[in-house]
């Protein structure tokens, strides 16, 4: 390529008045919005991994309760249930109640069990301060068979 032709084409790709103009513009706006769409994206995340553990901790607890409102169900039974069902989603540590204790109870008894989970268990790289603070806790209830 001559030195001519080189000279002409880079005034032709060079942008002067409003085209440079909206450019910039575009850039600056740009800048500006691309923090708060990251923080969108982040936190839509960061709240369906929060829905996604209360809905493992319900169906967990309804568990739990199927096993223990069963004729002969045992406390261990009801443990090893729910412990089935949260480590099947990637939940390692909990903490369950069972009221009554199911040892000799009545059939007609209501058997009410209660699952708790920590807030690390979100397993989410980005903690949000809202969900880091709270234990996550559901109960069911169901009447012995």
């Amino acid at each position: 390529m001559s030195k001519l032709t080189i000279q002409r084409t880079r005034k032709l790709t060079r942008l002067r008045g409003p085209a440079a103009n909206r450019a910039a513009a575009a850039v600056v706006e740009f800048a500006v919005m691309l923090p708060v769409m990251i923080l969108l994206v982040f936190g839509a995340i960061e709240m369906a991994n929060g829905i996604f553990l209360k809905q493992a901790i319900s169906v967990s607890a309804y568990e739990g309760a199927r096993a223990g409102a069963r004729s002969g169900g045992t406390e261990a039974e009801v443990t090893s249930r729910i412990s089935e069902v949260l480590t099947s989603r990637g939940i390692d540590s909990q903490t369950v109640t069972i009221t009554p204790s199911l040892a000799g109870i009545a059939r007609g008894t209501k058997v009410t069990v209660t699952v708790s989970v920590p807030p690390s268990e979100l397993g989410t790289a980005i903690p949000l301060a809202f969900l880091r603070t709270k234990t996550f806790t559901r109960s069911v209830s169901m009447v012995r068979q």
